[in-house]
């Protein structure tokens, strides 16, 4: 099983560059896992590791979209998703050097 780090690198990556990206990063991790890019457990501990961390603010769905009731980011937005996912990387790059 992949480290925290490396499943969010994967993540970026396929957020940045692949095609399996919808609508939010959950989307994308359910995505992934269909892809086989995850197995489960992973596609699990990425599902939780976005509530646990996500943004503090929430967007709600629109009343026309069937797919989810929240958002940690304004739906279907790339940027503020790739900003995020770096910020959270660099932080595991910054506890590997004080360890």
């Amino acid at each position: 099983m992949k480290n925290t780090k490396e499943l969010l690198q994967l993540v970026l990556k396929e957020l940045e560059e692949g095609e399996l990206f919808t609508s939010g990063l959950c989307m994308l991790v359910v995505n992934m896992k269909g892809a086989n890019v995850f197995t489960f457990k992973e596609e699990m501990q990425m599902y939780h590791y976005i509530h646990k961390y996500g943004a503090p603010k929430r967007f709600t769905k629109r009343a026309s979209d069937q797919r989810g009731s929240a958002y940690y980011w304004p739906m279907g937005q790339k940027a503020p998703r790739i900003a995020w996912l770096k910020r959270r990387i660099k932080w595991y790059k910054f506890l590997n050097h004080i360890v």
